[in-house]
């Protein structure tokens, strides 16, 4: 698809099988909360509210991250990581140093649509340890890291979003995921979801692609055309997941998803069925 026109469904197919996968967050509007439409199916709402959490928590993270590179203190940890938590008025990032077993506080910043409205730098050498949720999220994250085998799709490290639990004794689900590590491509394989238990054990893996597909965000189109849509095959489920709608939201475009039940169209935090039918062959999942 690009403006002026649409090009058929087998072209933008096409494109997402054949094309190959920033530090520092671009300006995006980030819904710390669900924005109101139209209601979709139970299963499909909470597939989208799944990526929409998960992109609030990512963006969160990285512009905390910028404004902790902003004020740099060599000394603050030499080991460690990050968790977010949301509230009912934005989101707090809290980076944290480890010694051995013991967690504790480097550097927390407060979000509110996505911008920093606050920091806290703790004295130095102070060791205020993380809350017993923020340290079963750092726990978590590393048990899901070290549970990975394979490679990401791009240079450079996983990504991980920490979905913080609901309950002391529920599991945690960590994403971990290939970082999109440059403004012209989108990684769209690479991406898996670990399970851990309450008790640090890995409940359970699962990926989210057969193959690594790093798409084309900025094609040679002609003159004064420019890209509105992405497209890609998916033979894993037979709906859309939260990964697509994570994607959606991360590159601010539709993106258009078949499956063995038929073209999805996944817009942002909100999933449709556009056209039943079979997936075409030969296509990455």
């Amino acid at each position: 698809m690009r403006r002026g026109g649409m090009i058929g469904v087998a072209g933008l197919f096409l494109l997402g099988a054949l094309l190959q996968g920033c530090s520092t967050a671009p300006p995006v509007s980030v819904p710390e909360a669900p924005v109101a439409a139209s209601p979709m199916p139970a299963p499909l709402a909470a597939i989208a509210e799944r990526g929409r959490q998960m992109f609030v928590l990512d963006r969160a993270a990285w512009v905390a991250t910028d404004d902790l590179r902003a004020h740099p203190d060599p000394n603050r940890w030499k080991k460690g990581g990050w968790v977010v938590e949301l509230g009912p008025d934005g989101s707090v990032v809290t980076f944290y140093g480890r010694d051995g077993d013991a967690y504790f506080v480097v550097y927390t910043v407060a979000l509110q649509s996505g911008k920093v409205t606050g920091r806290q730098i703790p004295d130095p050498g102070s060791r205020k340890p993380l809350t017993p949720a923020q340290a079963r999220m750092a726990k978590a994250r590393e048990a899901a890291s070290g549970a990975i085998q394979a490679r990401p799709c791009t240079d450079g490290p996983y990504n991980t979003v920490v979905i913080p639990p609901q309950g002391a004794d529920d599991p945690i689900d960590v994403y971990i995921m290939s970082p999109q590590t440059s403004l012209d491509f989108y990684p769209f394989g690479g991406h898996s979801l670990v399970r851990v238990r309450a008790d640090g054990s890995i409940a359970s893996k699962r990926d989210f692609t057969k193959a690594c597909v790093n798409l084309n965000l900025r094609p040679a189109l002609p003159k004064g055309d420019t890209p509105v849509a992405l497209g890609v095959t998916h033979l894993l489920d037979p709906v859309p997941t939260e990964i697509h709608v994570f994607i959606s939201m991360a590159t601010g475009m539709p993106l258009y998803v078949m499956t063995a039940a038929g073209l999805w169209s996944v817009d942002g935090d909100q999933i449709r069925m556009l056209d039943k039918g079979p997936p075409r062959e030969g296509a990455p999942g």
